[in-house]
């Protein structure tokens, strides 16, 4: 992610959002609530704010993501691919690895279509046998890229029960925010997955690679885990990480 595009993503998303909305231009995310969801649910991924409005649909209260951006998060993740084995009207295959070293397949066949009652079969079944083997092999074998959330891919959330717990509705959009007193526009939004693998990278280079080390030393220096930097604080923290000598960090 290119520093232009850093520097837009750390922008209030309260304000992209409505603009996003009053364009009209979004069929799912007409009021600013919706295009707001689909952008915080885009930044925890590492996208753009422009990626997450075109590749993620909100259907039946959820995000969902498009197969093409599913499959661009596996293969953009530096530790995960695909392969794609048979790819017809009857079938899709999909291998996956991690680092180079096969894990598993995901294998999506018309006859599954036809029991889950996947949508658009008859008139897109090779993009829809796609969809549902890469969404599946996303759940199964990379689970991290997607930050541990579930998976669906488009027309997915037709085919399976939803299980939902009586809503509630609080006071306040926390978001996940520890402190529930501040506004959704004002949550500081945590370095992207895209970011953090930039920032390793080059700890690795200072022969940092441990875990409790890198944490112990972005609570030195940041006074929190690398996990809980805010994207803010990215180019501050590449300066840090860059600055230090060796000696100084293992």
């Amino acid at each position: 992610m290119n520093t232009e595009i850093q520097r837009y993503q750390i922008g209030n998303p309260l304000t992209v959002a409505e603009h996003f909305a009053k364009s009209g231009l979004f069929e799912d995310s007409k009021d600013m609530s919706k295009a707001l969801v689909k952008i915080l649910a885009g930044r925890e991924l590492g996208l753009t704010d422009m990626t997450s409005m075109t590749g993620i649909y909100i259907i039946k209260g959820k995000p969902v993501l498009g197969a093409n951006l599913i499959a661009s998060l596996i293969k953009g993740s530096q530790k995960y691919d695909y392969r794609v084995v048979q790819l017809n009207d009857k079938v899709c295959h999909l291998d996956f690895y991690e680092r180079n070293t096969k894990i598993g397949e995901s294998v999506f066949t018309i006859e599954d279509a036809q029991k889950a009652g996947t949508m658009n079969i008859q008139k897109f079944p090779k993009n829809m046998l796609f969809a549902r083997a890469i969404s599946n092999g996303a759940k199964w074998f990379c689970p991290d890229v997607f930050n541990g959330q579930t998976v669906y891919s488009e027309g997915e959330l037709d085919e399976v029960e939803i299980k939902t717990e009586p809503q509630i509705v609080p006071e306040r959009l926390t978001l996940g925010n520890p402190n529930p007193e501040k506004e959704p526009w004002e949550i500081e939004s945590t370095l992207s997955f895209s970011q953090k693998n930039e920032f390793l990278k080059i700890a690795a280079t200072k022969k940092m690679t441990v875990p409790t080390h890198i944490d112990n030393w972005c609570k030195k220096h940041f006074n929190s885990e690398l996990k809980l930097i805010p994207a803010l604080k990215f180019d501050e923290l590449m300066q840090k990480i860059q600055e230090k000598e060796i000696e100084e960090i293992v």
